[in-house]
């Protein structure tokens, strides 16, 4: 499929689920800005995210590879002034990892494998659209705030 198309299949299905929770989404017109969409919370704040997504698993490997990076020829590293949040779509496994973009560390390269938390730097992020109403606290892995019990609530914290 051409890779134009794929993007938009996964900025579509981004923005589905974005609204399923309860987000207002906002579409960026054109194709120049660092990032894809916003979307803006009750208090007027605004997240520019960045949408990527794979359908192929990493040859010999259990994970998943995203390429947290703009530009077409020229592969350049998400910039925090320019882009708050990474959208990474796992087709097969059709998971979500929303990764504030000062958690990449400059990294070009994002691994993902849904399957696990072992092994896994950005496996804190699996559905984490918390990450819309608070900033970036995760509590727990694969869960979002509305879905955790108090226990959970009452947990960790991997800002």
């Amino acid at each position: 499929m051409n890779p134009k198309r794929r993007g938009s299949q996964y900025e579509a299905a981004f923005i589905s689920e974005a609204l399923k929770r309860g987000l207002d989404v906002l579409e960026s017109f054109g194709d120049y800005k660092p990032y894809d969409l916003v979307i803006q919370k009750e208090n007027g704040h605004f997240y520019r995210v960045q949408v990527k997504g794979t359908n192929s698993q990493i040859k010999n490997k259990p994970g998943f590879k995203i390429l947290a990076a703009g530009g077409n020829a020229k592969k350049v590293v998400l910039n925090p002034d320019e882009v708050d949040v990474l959208a990474a779509y796992v087709e097969p496994h059709d998971t979500w990892y929303i990764i504030p973009v000062t958690k990449l560390d400059g990294n070009i390269s994002v691994y993902l494998n849904p399957k696990t938390k072992q092994n896994g730097k950005y496996e804190v992020w699996r559905n984490a659209w918390s990450v819309f109403h608070n900033g970036g606290v995760v509590h727990s892995y694969g869960h979002t705030q509305r879905d955790e019990t108090k226990e959970q609530r009452d947990g960790w914290n991997c800002t």
